[in-house]
């Protein structure tokens, strides 16, 4: 974990020292050791053996999980150590909604492959698209109330600067009475029309 925290230090110092106007988004990994829960035969299992052979170990397998939190407590300190924010033009915020992330279920209880590719592990267009809505919509979360989980509602709105906060939140401008409720609208996928909700935000509590 510390040779991974200084491999991105020095490329966001690289960033830091050159570039302005810039918001970086640090998002968490996940934690692989659910991967053979998600096979659904021969061609995942040989596929996942090959490039993640640790979570099929039943030993390494449970070493797994505390390696992550090792790996996101690393970031945690280097973003909350204030070394990115040093100016007005530039920062770096921790996007955790990875961090407690499990298998996408169906309303059976099943594992929802269309959410994978053939691997049964990486993303699917149907995937990225949901990874997509997440990370926009953490963007206009305050540092401190983030989720850490997915959630699959938020595939269904979108949340956006609201009228009293019109900017994405920063380790900087996050201490704020926030409503989730004003940054969240529906979205009618049939149209471009996004029509403001009142009462249906579900967003996880921080941990």
């Amino acid at each position: 974990p510390e040779a991974y925290r200084d491999g991105i230090q020095r490329g966001l110092d690289v960033l830091h020292a050159n570039l302005p106007k810039t918001y970086v988004n640090l998002v968490i990994m996940f934690d692989i050791s659910p991967l053979t829960n998600m096979s659904r035969g021969p061609l995942c299992d040989a596929m996942q053996w090959g490039f993640c052979y640790c979570a099929f170990n039943e030993t390494l397998r449970e070493t797994l999980r505390p390696i992550q939190m090792e790996y996101y407590n690393q970031m945690v300190d280097m973003v909350e150590s204030g070394r990115y924010d040093t100016r007005d033009d530039f920062t770096v915020v921790i996007q955790p909604h990875q961090r407690d992330i499990e298998p996408i279920l169906t309303p059976d209880g099943d594992i929802d492959d269309s959410y994978f590719g053939p691997d049964c592990f990486h993303p699917s267009r149907k995937g990225h698209h949901g990874f997509a809505y997440m990370l926009w919509n953490v963007m206009h979360i305050p540092v401190g109330h983030k989720p850490y989980a997915y959630d699959a509602y938020e595939e269904e709105v979108f949340r956006c600067p609201s009228e009293e906060y019109p900017y994405l939140f920063t380790n900087q401008n996050s201490d704020v009475d926030w409503n989730p409720d004003e940054s969240l609208k529906l979205v009618d996928r049939k149209s471009t029309r996004r029509t403001p909700v009142t009462s249906r935000s579900r967003m996880p509590s921080s941990a």
